[in-house]
């Protein structure tokens, strides 16, 4: 069975599915989907050091994407 239909989807998703129904990714730079990120934390409140590095890589991509 054949399908000319479109979908739009997560990469996550469609590499989970694809073999299972024969799909495949189809790379067009100009349909990217952007989604917002955030985070919350207490400002106080202790951060591990790794939560603290997620942080910071967010806010320096952050920057990034904001410039452009």
């Amino acid at each position: 069975m054949t399908s000319y239909l479109l979908g739009l989807s997560s990469r996550r998703y469609l590499r989970r599915i694809a073999q299972r129904l024969n799909v495949a990714e189809l790379p067009v730079r100009e349909v990217t989907w952007r989604r917002r990120v955030g985070v919350s934390y207490r400002e106080d409140a202790y951060l591990s050091p790794a939560a603290r590095r997620l942080i910071d890589l967010l806010k320096v991509a952050a920057q990034k994407v904001g410039g452009e």
